[in-house]
This record gives C-alpha cells, sequence and structure tokens, in this order.
C-alpha cells in the first residue's frame, strides 16, 4: 500500500481484463455453463497474469493507458476491445481453455441430470 495510486490501477486493469473476458465468454453463448467457464477462467487468467511476459505487461499497460486516458475511464472501443480478447486468447493455454470448456460442460450435465431428475419424480 506504499503505492495506492499503482493499486487503484492495478485494481482498474483486473477490472477490464475480467470484464472483456466475460464479454467474451458471453460471445460464446455458453448458456448454464457461462458462470462457471466464468469462475474457472478467471482464476486460470488472474494466474497467468501473475507474471506476464514482457509484451503481455506492455498490452496491458498499453490497455490501461488508453482507459485512463479516455473522458470516462471508457475501455470499450472496438479496437481495443479486440485486442484484449485476443491478448486473453493468448494468455490462456490450451489447457487452460479446455478445462474452461470441461467446467462449462460439466455445469450444464448437472443442469440436464437435475432437470431429469425433477421430471422423474413429479
Amino acid at each position: 500500500m506504499a503505492h495506492p495510486e499503482r493499486y487503484s490501477q492495478l485494481a482498474r486493469l483486473r477490472s477490464i481484463v475480467i470484464r472483456e473476458f466475460k464479454e467474451l465468454l458471453a460471445d460464446w453463448n455458453l448458456g448454464v455453463g457461462a458462470e462457471a467457464a466464468l469462475v474457472c477462467g478467471r482464476g486460470l487468467l488472474m494466474a497467468r497474469l501473475l507474471h506476464p511476459t514482457p509484451e503481455v505487461q506492455k498490452r496491458l499497460l498499453a490497455v490501461l493507458e488508453e482507459d485512463l486516458a479516455s473522458p470516462q475511464g471508457d475501455s470499450s472501443s472496438k479496437p481495443l476491445r479486440a485486442g484484449l480478447q485476443e491478448l486473453l486468447r493468448g494468455v490462456l493455454t490450451r489447457e487452460d481453455w479446455e478445462l474452461i470448456a470441461a467446467t462449462a460442460g460439466n455445469c450444464v450435465r448437472e443442469r440436464v441430470i437435475e432437470r431429469f431428475q425433477t421430471a422423474k419424480t413429479a
């Protein structure tokens, strides 16, 4: 907490990254598996971003700078969002994406079984 401004900027960047990851998943229309995929992916993403490569760090700082320079801290420009989504796709490994997909799939499977059991007992 020696640098509250940096902490605030880091929190802002994290918020931008998570929001964009959530939008990426929403575009994929995962239905009932979306929330489980978000929780799983958010954890994986934060773990991957603890020690980003210099290139990833540079791109994230550019996102933050653009967000801070925008009139109302609005990081929703199309080029920025597209670049950030591309970055997120690359930060997570194939194994990470497979785990996210399996988590979403398991959620869907559980919902189907739950509905089947409910219909069977009714």
